[in-house]
């Protein structure tokens, strides 16, 4: 009981002083620049164009319901056998 009183002092201190507006004077941190990123780059074999290809037409036939749960990365410890028969993820 006396460990989550002190949690709960604990959450309402630090709530409060988050809630609290940034001093007078103070500066805001800029926006980010995309200008001053590094540049990026890919290994030619990703943006191939028989690969792009390959990719549009397997993404073509793949349904709503497919394509969404290639996105779903579910937690191997709440999955079990028979929702990968009902669900088709797309990694566990």
């Amino acid at each position: 009981m006396i460990k989550a009183r002190w949690l709960i002092s604990l959450c309402m201190v630090l709530g409060s002083a988050a809630a609290q507006p940034a001093p007078i004077g103070t500066v805001a941190s800029p926006a980010p620049d995309p200008q001053l990123w590094p540049a990026i780059s890919s290994p030619a074999a990703l943006a191939d164009p028989a690969n792009e290809a390959r990719i549009t037409a397997l993404m073509q036939r793949m349904t709503l319901r497919q394509k969404i749960g290639q996105m779903i990365q579910a937690d191997i410890t709440a999955i079990t056998p028979k929702d990968l028969k009902r669900f088709p993820l797309g990694s566990i």
